[in-house]
């Protein structure tokens, strides 16, 4: 499917989002979308809102992309990254 940088672009498009429009869809800066569309690469947080946006809005293809990417930040962890992923282990325990 390509880069993220590509399937994030594709991803607006689809949608039918400007910049802007998109950025509030997944409750972030505008600046951090034109970063993510020019090679930043997504925080795991945002990856995760991606993919339960693309979810959402039944883009299953990307949704698959993004689920991945995540998951790759995921490989190698031997514990939480933060609190959020801390209670969230707590609670699926």
């Amino acid at each position: 499917m390509g880069d993220l940088v590509t399937v994030i672009k594709e991803f607006r498009g689809r949608l039918g989002d400007t910049q802007q429009a998109f950025a509030n869809r997944l409750g972030r800066s505008l600046r951090a979308v034109v970063n993510y569309e020019t090679g930043r690469r997504p925080t795991r947080s945002v990856l995760l809102s991606l993919a339960t946006l693309a979810n959402k809005t039944e883009h299953s293809d990307l949704r698959a992309v993004f689920q991945e990417a995540y998951d790759a930040t995921l490989r190698g962890l031997t514990r939480p990254a933060n609190d959020e992923e801390q209670a969230w282990g707590r609670m699926i325990l």
